[in-house]
């Protein structure tokens, strides 16, 4: 799995919205122990820091990953989320304090021998998928604890997890995601994703790994990669040229925009 390590050099998902209500909310990204590179992200961390005047709707965008994460108050709840390929919303109470995993591209699949596409687009109770990782989330946490000690006792569990597998994966597969990285998701899948796979071959692989196709993931990767790259000021004001990232026109942007953001861009702003 050392291969995914690289992918981090080229593409870190993010979400946009953790901007928002500064004065009321923190979010923060936490590596994970070194050996763990390859396979998770980062953990990332959002709270209140005093409450809010009214519960918060939180718009998630698409980041192409596949997610665990709990509210430490109620640990017992915790949530796995899968590939999605549209903005989802989900409405915060005045206080909160979250946690969660973001894991590297095709990994959750490859850890809990799970296909990806039964949680795309979806929630679920993390008990159903990974009842281990679960009960330790239930068992082992809770709001009483300090970040590092969670950080610390996540590190623990999915070190104990990983190495406890021999894991085998189609380095192509990498291959093509690495290079899909790389291009911001601009690139034709038939001219430029040459891997040595059949594009059904391929779309099998993505399936079960990512959660859809390779299409559908270049989408996605290629909103992230503009999102980083512009602020949403920037966006609204359109001072930027679509074709850089691989759009026809503007009527095709704001289309994609409003799928994977849930707003226009205006509106965003």
């Amino acid at each position: 799995m050392n291969k995914t390590t690289d992918i981090r050099k080229v593409f870190m998902p993010f979400q946009p919205a953790t901007r928002f209500e500064p004065e009321f909310t923190l979010y923060k990204e936490h590596l994970p122990d070194s050996r763990l590179a390859p396979y998770i992200y980062y953990y990332w961390e959002f709270k209140t820091i005093k409450p809010l005047l009214n519960g918060l709707e939180y718009r998630v965008v698409p980041n192409g990953c596949i997610d665990i994460y709990f509210e430490l108050q109620q640990p017992s709840k915790s949530i796995v989320t899968g590939f999605s390929d549209k903005s989802s919303s989900v409405t915060l109470q005045n206080e909160f304090h979250y946690f969660g995993i973001c894991f590297m591209p095709s990994v959750f699949p490859l850890i809990y021998n799970i296909n990806a596409t039964e949680l795309t687009n979806r929630y679920f109770d993390l008990g159903l998928v990974a009842p281990n990782t679960a009960n330790f989330i239930t068992n082992e946490l809770d709001a009483e604890l300090s970040s590092s000690r969670i950080i610390d006792s996540l590190n623990t569990h999915f070190l104990n997890l990983t190495n406890s597998k021999a894991f085998r994966i189609d380095y192509r597969l990498l291959d093509a995601i690495d290079l899909i990285f790389k291009t911001g998701g601009n690139l034709s899948l038939d001219a430029d994703l040459k891997t040595g796979l059949s594009q059904r071959q391929l779309r099998r692989l993505f399936n079960f790994y990512i959660g859809n196709n390779p299409k559908t993931f270049c989408k996605v990767v290629r909103f992230q990669s503009f999102l980083q790259k512009n602020t949403i000021l920037k966006v609204a004001a359109s001072n930027f040229d679509y074709l850089d990232y691989g759009y026809y026109d503007q009527s095709h942007f704001i289309k994609e925009f409003k799928t994977l953001f849930g707003k226009t861009p205006r509106q965003a702003y």
